[in-house]
């Protein structure tokens, strides 16, 4: 399924009241896992979280490996330094200074830890996949990030692929971030 902007919104809203899919056990939790979809639309330099300080903790440690505070590292990556260290190692701002041309195949990031685990700009676009996308927590805020890194590699255009998207059973003990930190 592919979907812009908007109508992901809508999609995810639709999905957080009533989340269709198999429900399996993961270390985290139990969770509904739903269909794989795309994102895709032109980027849009002027969207942002309601919560600023939130987003660019999270745009610095992912786009240029920017140290968080310890309050947002702690509120961000509370009990799990492995994911924190791997996003602050993604460095996606080396898509744009690597040396590789624009519309080589091979200008990819990739670290399977991360659940925006692949990074590729090609041409105009920038294409992401996300392994796993827990749609309550982080189903707007990756979404802005993505925006965002589009944005400052001087794309025109953006693709999320989210894979193993899913719902948590027990909402209120898995969050890394509160919803209304993104104010969408």
């Amino acid at each position: 399924m592919q979907l812009s902007i908007p109508e992901y919104l809508e999609y995810r809203n639709n999905i957080l009241r009533l989340p269709v899919g198999d429900i399996v056990d993961t270390p985290r939790g139990e969770c509904t896992v739903i269909d794989d979809f795309v994102v895709m639309d032109d980027v849009r330099p002027d969207w942002h979280m309601k919560n600023r300080e939130l987003e660019d903790a999270e745009y610095n440690l992912i786009m240029h490996g920017i140290e968080q505070t310890p309050e947002w590292k702690a509120k961000l990556y509370e009990n799990d330094e492995q994911l924190y260290q791997a996003y602050k190692s993604l460095m996606v701002s080396s898509l744009a200074t690597n040396g590789k041309r624009r519309n080589s195949r091979k200008n990819i990031i990739f670290n399977r830890k991360c659940c925006l685990c692949y990074w590729q700009l090609r041409g105009n676009t920038l294409r992401v996949v996300s392994r796993s996308l827990d749609m309550q927590r982080a189903g707007i805020s990756d979404l802005i990030i993505v925006n965002r890194a589009a944005a400052e590699l001087e794309c025109k255009r953006f693709m999320l692929y989210s894979f193993c998207g899913h719902v948590y059973t027990n909402r209120d003990t898995i969050a890394r971030r509160k919803d209304e930190d993104t104010g969408v």
